[in-house]
């Protein structure tokens, strides 16, 4: 079985948005398996591989990409990337591989060589916390 990998925002885990990228992907690519980097097993692989080693929890993100033929990444509305997606898709893009940008606006592909526009980090915990998305620990919302 092949794999394609889908990067979207760690935001964006476990809600609406995602559950309906997979099946759109799924009806997409039915050939492929959907490499999804929320799986609980993922999630506890690289805590426990990195045990909190600030900085290198991408690279185990990054070595998931390696295993997949391609990416599907989802992006925020005004097509600006996530910092994780970003730094995955351009990976991939590296290593030669295709990418697919999916909006959830219109649930459509486009195969994508470039990233134009992405957060940083900072950036994105801000933008999320102005729209009422994120919600700081020891802050009252």
């Amino acid at each position: 079985m092949k794999f394609l990998y889908f990067g979207h925002s760690r935001f964006t885990y476990n809600t609406e948005v995602e559950k309906n990228a997979i099946e759109k992907i799924r009806e997409k690519f039915p050939n492929y398996r959907v490499l999804n980097p929320n799986l609980d097993k993922h999630q506890i692989n690289c805590n426990d591989f990195y045990n909190g080693i600030a900085g290198t929890e991408m690279e185990y993100f990054l070595n998931l990409t390696k295993m997949c033929e391609f990416g599907v990444f989802m992006v925020y509305d005004e097509n600006k990337w996530s910092p994780g997606s970003y730094t995955e898709a351009t990976r991939m893009i590296q290593d030669g591989k295709k990418v697919y940008l999916l909006s959830p606006k219109d649930w459509k592909f486009r195969q994508i060589k470039k990233i134009e526009n992405h957060y940083t980090f900072d950036e994105e915990s801000k933008k999320l916390k102005a729209d009422g998305l994120l919600v700081l620990s020891g802050e009252n919302g």
